[in-house]
């Protein structure tokens, strides 16, 4: 059992290795420096729907905004006390 978890360990690694690799390459191909990443490959992962960026900031600022849309549909505002018992995540939000 152990060995099955150290390369499945291991695969898991590999494949963040080569992912943040085609990060790199896509930066380096916007920036307009020389980048191993061809207009094959890169039409290849956005066809699948690579996501070029982590970008879990902008994600959570995205639901973040969708549950003060909620909120305001739901009591006509956008005055979210920061202490609110039913998402103190979003109060903090808003008063941020």
């Amino acid at each position: 059992m152990a060995i099955v978890m150290y390369h499945r360990l291991i695969a898991k690694s590999q494949t963040w290795v080569w992912v943040n690799k085609q990060r790199m390459e896509h930066k380096n191909r916007e920036d307009g420096n020389i980048s191993a990443l061809t207009d094959e490959r890169l039409e290849r992962l956005q066809s699948i729907g690579f996501r070029w960026a982590k970008r879990r900031g902008q994600v959570r600022w995205d639901e973040k905004y969708d549950e003060l849309i909620q909120y305001a549909a739901k009591l006509g505002n956008c005055h979210v006390p920061t202490k609110f018992k039913e998402n103190t995540a979003l109060g903090r939000w808003v008063s941020t």
